[in-house]
């Protein structure tokens, strides 16, 4: 007996919302789409590192990389007015985690 009543009470519920859709005026429409399509365009972002305990020495090749590496770009036919270059960063480092032994 239990069944049928929790089962009447089911079918009372989807009968109730079944009118309640009747009565609406609502549209919903869901979808995704996947667009495939060539890039015209390609940002890239890297750095040079360079490290050195001679500070001039370190700018030297740092700068001498730097170079090639625009070289490498404009080689490939990238317009110069699509590259540029950000900062530099001076950095001291540590011997073995030690804060007071400069390497």
């Amino acid at each position: 007996m239990r069944h049928a009543t929790v089962f009447g009470l089911f079918a009372v519920s989807l009968l109730v919302q079944a009118q309640d859709f009747s009565n609406s005026s609502n549209i919903s429409v869901s979808g995704d789409a996947e667009i495939q399509v060539t890039p015209d365009r390609v940002r890239l972002s890297f750095s040079v590192e360079t490290r050195d305990k001679v500070l001039t020495s370190a700018r030297a090749r740092n700068d001498a990389t730097v170079k090639a590496v625009l070289a490498a770009a404009r080689s490939i036919e990238v317009d110069a007015s699509d590259i540029q270059t950000d900062f530099i960063k001076v950095d001291l480092r540590y011997q073995n985690g030690d804060s007071t032994v400069v390497d």
